[in-house]
């Protein structure tokens, strides 16, 4: 009776060990396939952000700036937006963006007033085969670097959670 009770038990927890193990394996291996979406995005910011290096610069002169208000349903940042004009082959484009972020707006009132008055100038790129295609210069070269190292740390994970090993089948016991 004992024995019959030893062996109900050891049954009972190796069931358990086995479905607790498979929930494991199933989550690692859900976690890896939407991994991939986020890849894709780091490499398509990593192509963008090489397609702008190789943009032109010249400079732009500050025709407005503007403080934006975060999203009213959310708390969120204000944003210092500008915009700019740059001339390019005697022809006149307008471009904007925001240049700043921040939680409080005093600071990017101060930003506004002191850094980014209109008619100041700032630097820009623009896309020389459509000359109205222009984004702020940015001040990090090392961009597309960092999106394309952060996509293959991502990918390997992503391999790693996908490939882990199935679980070991189960030997029949001798004693039938």
């Amino acid at each position: 009776m004992i024995q019959s009770l030893k062996k109900f038990y050891n049954f009972i927890r190796k069931s358990e060990e086995k479905r607790e193990q498979e929930k494991a394996r199933f989550g690692k291996i859900f976690l890896g396939y939407t991994m991939i979406p986020l890849i894709i995005g780091f490499c398509l910011l990593a192509n963008n952000a090489f397609k702008q290096s190789s943009w032109t610069q010249i400079t732009a002169s500050i025709v407005k700036s503007r403080i934006e208000e975060p999203p009213s349903s959310k708390r969120g940042f204000y944003a210092l937006v500008i915009t700019y004009s740059y001339k390019v082959a005697e022809k006149t484009f307008l471009g904007d963006g925001p240049i700043a972020h921040d939680s409080e707006r005093a600071s990017l009132e101060h930003k506004q007033e002191d850094m980014y008055p209109s008619g100041s100038n700032i630097q820009v790129v623009y896309n020389p085969s459509n000359p109205s295609e222009s984004s702020l210069a940015s001040r990090a070269t090392t961009m597309p670097y960092l999106f394309l190292i952060i996509a293959l740390l991502m990918t390997f994970i992503s391999y790693k959670l996908i490939r882990t090993k199935p679980l070991p089948s189960p030997v029949p016991s001798e004693n039938y």
